[in-house]
């Protein structure tokens, strides 16, 4: 479980208010975007600056919620409280991606909390990034981390993701991985999230430095 996302069942956001001579109306925590919502758009500033810290050029305290100065689970924990979601563990093989590559797939992991079974996922509805659809089939239920908690495996499409990676890197101070989030619904509507990271070959960084 050390590659993915603690799990866990969080709730739903509420509006707080207080009213003390005048109505304070308070962003929620997980409210990056100042928007008056916790939704996919605050996620994607977490995801892009995922496992920063403060002098990182990808940190933003906008997104470190528990000021700690850092961007880890326990942030993408306090954005969950304020969204419906299951801590979904994913994996994300390979773990090194050759940009290069001409394969056909990239095969995504994916273990729920205890209690929630890996076959009321609607494999329709799982995303990476919110672009790439997984592909309805070939689909497996097995224990691929071997720690006993079944989990489903799905394909992606390896072009699309090499796209979805190579335009996370174009806007990177660094080439050393590219932080990925997968997304998707049970059957019953509940929502689910993970976080992996791959990493990017020494090959492909030089040629961007070289570039």
């Amino acid at each position: 479980m050390m590659r993915g996302v603690l799990s866990g069942k969080v709730l739903m956001p509420l509006l707080v208010t207080l009213s003390v001579a005048t109505v304070v109306n308070l962003y929620h925590v997980g409210d990056a975007n100042r928007d008056g919502k916790v939704d996919a758009h605050d996620l994607e500033l977490l995801r892009s600056a995922w496992g920063s810290s403060s002098g990182d050029p990808r940190y933003s305290s906008e997104v470190d919620f528990n000021g700690d100065g850092k961007i880890d689970i326990c942030d993408l924990a306090l954005l969950g409280k304020h969204w419906l979601l299951l801590y979904a563990v994913v994996y994300v093989d390979p773990e090194s991606l050759n940009l290069e590559s001409s394969g056909e797939w990239v095969t995504c992991y994916i273990e729920l909390p205890d209690g929630y079974n890996v076959g009321d996922i609607d494999v329709a509805t799982i995303q990476l990034n919110n672009k790439i659809s997984a592909e309805s089939k070939p689909t497996n239920i097995g224990d691929y981390d071997k720690d006993g908690t079944p989990d489903l495996m799905v394909k992606l499409d390896r072009a699309k993701t090499i796209d979805c990676v190579s335009r996370i890197l174009e806007n990177a101070d660094e080439f050393t991985h590219a932080t990925l989030t997968v997304t998707g619904k049970l059957y019953d509507g509940t929502n689910f999230l993970g976080i992996d990271t791959v990493k990017i070959p020494q090959a492909f960084k030089f040629k961007r430095l070289l570039s």
